[in-house]
């Protein structure tokens, strides 16, 4: 899952960064680096959000103990 949301950031900074340079917004380098920034802070948000909230959620649910 994890490896899924970061190619997601990925992805979406390449675009944001293709946008950006395609309209003259920023630089190349710039766009450069947000490209290569994307995926890191994908993978901070993963490690500090989702993963809590997804370990809350999942022990939120009722257990079930069958005996």
């Amino acid at each position: 899952m994890g490896t899924i949301f970061i190619l997601a950031g990925s992805m979406l900074g390449f675009v944001t960064a293709v946008f950006l340079v395609g309209f003259g917004n920023l630089s190349l380098l710039a766009g450069l680096a947000i490209w290569i920034a994307s995926g890191p802070v994908a993978a901070l948000l993963f490690a500090t959000v989702i993963m809590p909230l997804s370990r809350a959620v999942h022990h939120a649910e009722p257990t079930r103990h069958l005996a």
